[in-house]
């Protein structure tokens, strides 16, 4: 969260995912989407993925799905980033 100084210098803040957030890292492809589990721990967010798979993508879209604990049924989903998938080292892909 930005609390405050310039544009040029921008100061930010970390804040805790809340209790009970989960989220997933989705690698859609012309040919498959791939989910990819995502550690959280306070405001820290991983996903690993192993090179064997990554590899092979060459092109596609992710996004980052979170879902926030609610005191409903069913938790809240958000995606709060997404883009495409591009590779700059020249492999060939198959997928």
């Amino acid at each position: 969260m930005r609390t405050g100084g310039t544009d040029a210098e921008p100061v930010y803040e970390y804040e805790d995912y809340p209790p009970g957030t989960t989220a997933v890292l989705y690698l859609d492809t012309r040919t498959e989407s791939i989910p990819v589990p995502v550690e959280i721990t306070g405001y820290h967010a991983i996903a690993w993925l192993q090179s064997e798979v990554i590899d092979l993508i060459k092109s596609g879209t992710w996004a980052y799905k979170v879902a926030y604990a609610s005191s409903g049924p069913s938790p809240i989903d958000k995606v709060p980033v997404n883009g495409p998938i591009k590779r700059y080292d020249g492999n060939v892909a198959v997928l």
